[in-house]
C-alpha cells in the first residue's frame, strides 16, 4: 500500500511539471511577437467586432492582422488608397478615383483641390468598409507614434519576413509582414519591403503618407495612392 501511495504521488508530480511545462510554453511556439508571448504581457489579444487588437499602450489599438489575413503573418488583401475592394491591376487607368485625360494627365474625381479632401472619408476606409465596428486606417500621427513609441527589429515569423514592433511602454507587440506592394499586375518586394498607408494624402499629390519598410531600415514617406498595398486596422 505504501508502495501504491508513493507511485500515486510520484505521477502526480509529473502531471504537474508537465502542465507547468505547457503552460509556460503557451502561443505558437514561434516568439512570434504577440502579446500573449512578445516581450512582456501574457493577457490575450483582445477582440473588437470579431477582429484582435493589441494594446500597445499609445493613443489607440492596433490589429494583430492585415485586412483579408487570419493570422499575423498573412499578407491579406491589397487596396489602392481609397479603394475599399482587393482587385488584380492596380494602375492609374483602373482606379477608382482616377481618369486620364486625353493629353494624358490625371484627373481625380475625389480627394482632389475642388473637394479640399485629402482625408479619407470613413466610406472609402478599407479598414472601415471591411471590419466595421469602429476600425479605420491609422492617421498619420497614430503611425508615427508607431514609430517612434516602439522598437523595431527585423523578424521572421512562420517563414514570413517583417518587422516585429514592440512597445517601449509595456512591452506588447505586433508583427507587420513585408507583405510587398503591387503595381498594375506585378507584385514586387514580397519579403523585403513593407508598405501600410494612413488616411491621409501628401497634398492633393499622386502620393500617399504611410508606414514604409526594408529589411534594414524602417521610416515614414509617401507612395502612389494607386499602388495595391495591406491595410493594418486600428481602432479607439
Amino acid at each position: 500500500m505504501k508502495q501504491l501511495k508513493n507511485y500515486i504521488s510520484i505521477i502526480n508530480m509529473l502531471v504537474v511539471l508537465f502542465t507547468l511545462m505547457f503552460t509556460s510554453c503557451s502561443g505558437d511556439g514561434n516568439d512570434d511577437g504577440l502579446i500573449n508571448n512578445g516581450g512582456g504581457s501574457l493577457e490575450p489579444a483582445q477582440k473588437h467586432n470579431g477582429h484582435e487588437y493589441v494594446d500597445l499602450g499609445l493613443s489607440v489599438k492596433w490589429a494583430t492582422c492585415n485586412v483579408g489575413a487570419t493570422t499575423p503573418e498573412g499578407y491579406g488583401d491589397y487596396f489602392a488608397w481609397g479603394e475599399t475592394e482587393p482587385k488584380d491591376v492596380f494602375s492609374l487607368n483602373t482606379y477608382k478615383w482616377g481618369e486620364i485625360t486625353e493629353i494624358g494627365n490625371i484627373l481625380y474625381l475625389k480627394y482632389n483641390r475642388t473637394d479640399n479632401n485629402i482625408v479619407l472619408e470613413l466610406e472609402d476606409d478599407a479598414a472601415r468598409v471591411n471590419w466595421g465596428g469602429e476600425w479605420r486606417m491609422a492617421t498619420i500621427e497614430e503611425q508615427k507614434e508607431l514609430l517612434n513609441k516602439c522598437t523595431w527589429t527585423w523578424f521572421t515569423k512562420n517563414g514570413v519576413k517583417g518587422y516585429k514592433v514592440i512597445s517601449n511602454i509595456n512591452g506588447n507587440s505586433i508583427f507587420l509582414p513585408a507583405a510587398g506592394c503591387f503595381v498594375d499586375d506585378n507584385i514586387s518586394e514580397v519579403g523585403e519591403l513593407g508598405e501600410y498607408n494612413s488616411n491621409t494624402l501628401d497634398d492633393y499629390s499622386i502620393d500617399c503618407w504611410g508606414l514604409a519598410f526594408i529589411s534594414t531600415e524602417y521610416d515614414y514617406g509617401a507612395g502612389a495612392r494607386y499602388f495595391g498595398k495591406p491595410v493594418r486596422p486600428v481602432c479607439p
